[in-house]
């Protein structure tokens, strides 16, 4: 769902027309329409929860249980600054480039079927930063392609991509022998197509048929609503959003292949991190709290005001302007966000002398 005054004003207009329907949303970040205004025309009357199926990995796979696998942090100084221009790439994102051509020819040298195989590149939401990242990266392409064309051992091939290579088959990719591994690295970068991808027309023109190898630049336009087929390595250098559902969208944390694990690979700042893998546990409290309200026989209109959510400091569930419940939230002033305790040493040494003043360490046990 897109929730602008646009589409809400049109989505109104729909349900005027046709008074005899009925209104299904499907989304994988519900927190704006479950926090929307009890008589909101667009706040739902019941919720499905859905189960993934078996091949589904999403953003607790990705930031908690293979973390140590596929995370890659990038220095907090790769994040791209709202005003400037990239006069060449970060060498986080050119580490980034060289997993996606290592991993893909070891894909597709081990698994031809599996093209097409995608890479997600993501820095800001200016389109004339954007284009300076696609001009970046064509000119690597052209480079590094010129190099595997001429090489007649891997040794040859850029440092970064043989040291990818050893990365990925130590953390459980499917290895080639060196010719094979050689082979394979020159398809790549020979059928890398590059997409830019910052408007309505762009996302129309992206053609998952014309090549086995992609890469696509962009920002806003890739947030939401657009499928990256084959995607394995994600590279966000954009600051943070403090909203959880723009960044989770942001992350494609959502639906990537289980067969592609192995060649996954998430580069982001520690921020955007850190955020994406405390949003996980705000999933899994969403999910929990939302099912035992409605199993107590509430309705989906009243878990907002009584039971809330479990977000990350310093996070909203979404934009603004479609919150204006919070107001009221839990019936005090403001939004009442539920977090998890600190579990500093101050904080813990800080708990426990209030606990000992007050005698709990040496009461009697009462039923």
């Amino acid at each position: 769902m897109f929730w602008t005054s646009r589409t809400y004003e049109a989505l109104t207009e729909l349900r005027r027309a046709a008074p005899r329907h009925l209104y299904v949303q499907f989304t994988a970040t519900p927190y704006a329409p479950l926090l929307l205004e009890p008589d909101d025309h667009l706040r739902p009357d019941f919720v499905e929860i859905l189960q993934p199926g078996p091949g589904y990995t999403g953003g607790r796979e990705f930031f908690v249980d293979h973390a140590d696998i596929v995370v890659r942090p990038i220095p907090t100084l790769d994040e791209q600054r709202p005003k400037s221009l990239p006069t060449q790439l970060p060498k986080s994102l050119v580490e980034a480039f060289a997993s996606f051509v290592a991993g893909t020819a070891l894909l597709l040298g081990n698994d031809p079927s599996a093209a097409p195989v995608s890479m997600l590149a993501h820095s800001t939401q200016r389109n004339d930063v954007q284009a300076r990242y696609h001009f970046l990266l064509q000119r690597l392409v052209r480079r590094w392609a010129d190099l595997a064309a001429d090489a007649q051992t891997v040794e040859e091939l850029p440092d970064q991509v043989r040291a990818e290579r050893q990365r990925l088959v130590a953390l459980g990719a499917d290895d080639l022998p060196p010719s094979g591994f050689l082979a394979g690295v020159r398809l790549v970068l020979s059928e890398t197509t590059l997409w830019l991808v910052n408007s309505a027309s762009d996302v129309k023109k992206v053609d998952w048929e014309v090549a086995p190898v992609h890469v696509l630049v962009g920002g806003n336009k890739l947030d939401r609503g657009f499928t990256v087929e084959g995607l394995t390595v994600t590279y966000i250098n954009r600051p943070a959003s403090d909203q959880v559902d723009t960044l989770e969208q942001r992350a494609r944390a959502f639906g990537y292949r289980s067969d592609l694990l192995p060649y996954c690979q998430f580069f982001a700042t520690p921020r955007t991190l850190k955020v994406l893998r405390e949003t996980v546990d705000t999933e899994y409290d969403l999910i929990a709290n939302l099912r035992d309200w409605l199993a107590e026989g509430h309705e989906v209109a009243t878990w907002a005001r009584h039971v809330g959510l479990l977000l990350p400091p310093g996070t909203q569930p979404s934009r603004q302007n479609v919150l204006t419940t919070l107001s009221r939230f839990n019936e005090r002033p403001g939004w009442h966000q539920l977090r998890r305790p600190s579990l500093e040493e101050s904080a813990r040494a800080e708990n426990a002398s209030l606990v000992s003043a007050v005698g709990l360490t040496k009461a009697e046990p009462v039923d």
